[in-house]
């Protein structure tokens, strides 16, 4: 293989070099790579940010109740406990139901969960905005 890179020069160097970064990338997070020899682990998962779903045009009506819940504690990022108290006031959901509307919805880039907190993204304000107008 060496003799084949001082053969080719730069361009066989810059095309072994893509193939790694291919391979790298198509590789499994947490998985082993053997690449000539030589094993690399990889870490970490590059997030594709821009990959997020098209929210549904009529807004499905979990979904309103947990936005209404928001607007109701007015803020954006409120105790998970206080968002299953306000969901079960408002529409007698479980908490076991709220938990399954908040995953969905943090699959379309809704909400975010973190340390046992619940907020919106900026995604979702105008959603809660247009809640706001139709209960006047």
């Amino acid at each position: 293989m060496f003799e084949f890179l001082i053969a080719t020069g730069k361009v066989g160097v810059i095309g072994i070099c893509a193939v790694f970064v291919v391979v790298f990338l198509l590789a499994e997070p947490g998985k082993e790579i053997s690449f000539w020899g030589i094993k690399f682990h990889k870490k970490y998962r590059i997030r594709n940010t821009l990959n997020w779903r098209r929210i549904p045009k009529p807004i499905p009506y979990e979904w309103q109740i947990v936005l209404r819940a928001f607007s109701n504690l007015d803020e954006h990022h409120i105790h998970e406990s206080r968002l299953y108290e306000e969901t079960k006031r408002l529409n007698d959901f479980t908490e076991l139901k709220t938990r399954d509307i908040c995953s969905e919805m943090k699959k379309y880039g809704l909400i975010k969960h973190i340390a046992n907190y619940v907020s919106l993204t900026e995604r979702a304000l105008p959603l809660v905005n247009n809640l706001d107008e139709h209960k006047a």
